[in-house]
């Protein structure tokens, strides 16, 4: 299923559920005003499909070398080719690149052969519509490709945590249980490095460390959900009174911090 028609599938998704973790402001927002799409998003789009789904390139992607995205011409090519992913040239090669790493990987590649990619699934949760489309599913393994800067993990532990990725493997993993009928054994994120030489890591979240971690945070989030919808009360990031204080370097005790500060503050 295509990315627009995942889209229309009734349920609620990680990628929305995620904005409660700013606030349920933020949440209600984006509702209506779904993130707008920029070239970074298509070419990690591109990538995925290219490592999971090969074949299908020339079905939903069409390749723009024009030049600059603006006026007639390329007005004309978005109507040609309604439906379907626009990438430059350029940015195809550098998801092709990505892909080709992360299928050549010794780690990786086993865990591709015979996968089924992008399949939603759908499921009923506490009275709730829910919706999910794991990139990758090997027998009881869940896969999740990302594209990052790096892959040094204490990096990629800190991004893990600060975009929610055990959060959405944790919504991932429960509609596999829901489907399925038995949990996952494994769920792993597939990193590889958008800058060549293209590295790529495996990292698997533990049932009882990160996996348990993003299914805690989760079900707080839909309590919160829950309860917003309820009262119809939809605050913002910072419902109280916040006090300020200075950062710690502002308090410094060298004479060229000090001389920055008010006289009061000396």
């Amino acid at each position: 299923m295509t990315h627009a028609g995942y889209a229309t599938l009734p349920g609620l998704r990680w990628s929305q559920l995620a904005h409660l973790r700013t606030s349920p402001l933020a949440y209600r927002h984006a509702l209506t005003h779904p993130r707008a799409d920029t070239a970074s998003l298509a070419i990690g789009r591109a990538t995925h499909l290219l490592c999971l789904q090969p074949d299908r390139l020339h079905e939903e992607i069409a390749v723009w070398s024009g030049g600059r995205r603006a006026g007639r011409e390329w007005e004309a090519y978005q109507v040609e080719h309604a439906g379907l992913e626009i990438v430059r040239a350029e940015d195809l090669a550098e998801a092709e690149a990505m892909a080709t790493a992360v299928r050549a990987h010794q780690l990786v590649a086993p865990l591709l052969i015979g996968a089924a990619c992008e399949v939603p699934l759908t499921w009923m949760e506490g009275g709730r519509r829910m919706k999910a489309r794991p990139d990758a599913v090997q027998g009881r393994t869940l896969i999740e490709l990302k594209t990052a800067r790096t892959i040094e993990a204490r990096q990629l532990r800190s991004q893990c945590y600060r975009l929610g990725y055990h959060c959405q493997l944790a919504h991932y993993a429960t509609g596999y249980e829901a489907v399925h009928g038995h949990a996952p054994e494994r769920v792993v994120i597939v990193g590889v490095e958008k800058d060549p030489p293209h590295d790529v890591a495996v990292y698997e979240l533990l049932a009882d460390g990160a996996l348990y971690a993003g299914r805690e945070e989760r079900a707080e989030l839909l309590d919160r959900l829950t309860e917003c919808e309820r009262t119809d009360s939809w605050p913002g990031r910072y419902p109280e009174v916040q006090r300020l204080d200075l950062p710690a370097w502002a308090f410094a005790e060298d004479d060229d911090a000090r001389c920055r500060l008010p006289s009061a503050l000396r």
